[in-house]
């Protein structure tokens, strides 16, 4: 597993220790992006793209303008796709800065695209510009990865009875308060699918709904239990409950919002979804670079190329767990206490390998200490 680095506090125009990689050095010379230009082309590749459908955005802004943002489980649109969207000017200026001679102004840059309202699907199009120097490819993939793994989790607003036996589909026993599903779901409508995707289990819902963020639009089929005039359930003829099918589209709320009223379950799955999609970006989109092997580099490197990655303390705490008691309650789900800290140590272990002025070996170490924490992270 690969995930993006921070530069060290000095320029890369200026760095002696970093040589580029035959790939990174054959980029075809491009004009450099202008306000609000399209991303310039990327070296052609060796087959032609095929045709591809225009996007579709996930959901929209409150003003009707699409936005375009990276989903777990959804693989990176293609370069031919990336190219059509626009790079806003407000984005273009952030990202020539990333490049500037201070550092103070680079990492200025850095934090404002951080919280910057731009569509990451058209930051990911800035990469395209074969122009950015070292530090602004690498700066411009941490911050991506930053807000994908940052990103705060939506919410419907529900409590869900558990399956019994074979059951498809989760059933909706509560509805919470002020959280979307108040306004469109009520308690006995069993929920089918969402997106399109079937929910055979809640761990399905909660992963679906956790790996998109407030204010997205998602599209639920139910089934519900259709009353008569008085308010009570309608029997058909064979006597059971008539049931009626219904699509609904809703906007999400929050994890934060539904963790004030208590009882959050918190997938884990969620996580590693994200942390593919850094994967993806990184591997597409990162500067490839080799070291110098200097005196120290190989001090360092000797350090790490033989430390056993089940030494690192998160590692070692999990290894624990797993051998010391069940870490599912009677229902068959993660004890939640125990899920939050898993999945609190997961992004501290992802927080460390994106630590500014890390060394190449650790980091290397480190990225092996995430790909073995993740393998061992029961599901659910």
């Amino acid at each position: 597993m690969r995930l993006p680095t921070v530069i060290p506090e000095r320029s890369l125009h200026h760095l002696t220790m970093v040589l580029v990689t035959a790939g990174a050095a054959s980029l075809t010379a491009q004009e450099p992006l202008g306000p609000g230009a399209l991303p310039v082309r990327t070296p052609p590749p060796v087959q032609e793209e095929p045709a591809v459908e225009d996007p579709v955005p996930v959901s929209v802004e409150s003003d009707g303008t699409p936005r375009w943002r990276l989903v777990p489980g959804q693989p990176l649109r293609p370069d031919a796709v990336l190219r059509g969207l626009t790079v806003p000017e407000e984005a273009l200026l952030r990202i020539d800065r990333l490049g500037a001679e201070d550092w103070a102004t680079r990492e200025r840059a850095t934090a404002e695209l951080l919280t910057l309202r731009v569509p990451e699907e058209c930051l990911l199009a800035a990469l395209l510009d074969g122009e950015l120097d070292l530090e602004q490819r690498a700066r411009l993939v941490g911050v991506l990865s930053r807000r994908v793994l940052e990103a705060p989790r939506g919410a419907v607003g529900i409590r869900m009875r558990r399956n019994l036996g074979n059951e498809f589909g989760v059933v909706v026993e509560a509805v919470i308060p002020g959280m979307p599903g108040e306004k469109h779901l009520r308690p006995g409508d069993r929920i089918r699918t969402i997106d399109g995707r079937p929910i055979r289990t809640s761990d399905d819902l909660t992963t679906i709904v956790q790996g998109r963020v407030p204010g997205d639009l998602l599209r639920f089929t139910i089934e519900r239990r259709v009353l008569d005039e008085r308010g009570a359930i309608q029997l058909g003829p064979n006597g059971k409950p008539v049931i009626e099918q219904l699509d609904l589209e809703f906007p999400l709320g929050s994890v934060e919002e539904l963790d004030r009223s208590g009882g959050v379950t918190v997938s884990s799955r969620v996580l590693n979804a994200r942390t593919r999609v850094v994967d993806a970006i990184r591997e597409r989109f990162g500067p490839r670079t080799a070291p110098l092997r200097t005196e120290t580099y190989v001090r360092i490197e000797r350090a790490y190329v033989d430390r056993d990655v089940d030494s690192h303390p998160s590692v070692a705490w999990l290894l624990r767990q797993l051998a010391a008691r069940d870490l599912r309650d009677p229902g068959g789900d993660l004890d939640i206490d125990v899920r939050r800290e898993m999945d609190g140590r997961l992004s501290a272990l992802l927080q460390e390998v994106g630590e500014a002025g890390k060394p190449r070996p650790e980091l290397d170490w480190l990225e092996l200490v995430v790909d073995r924490y993740l393998e061992l992270m029961p599901e659910g």
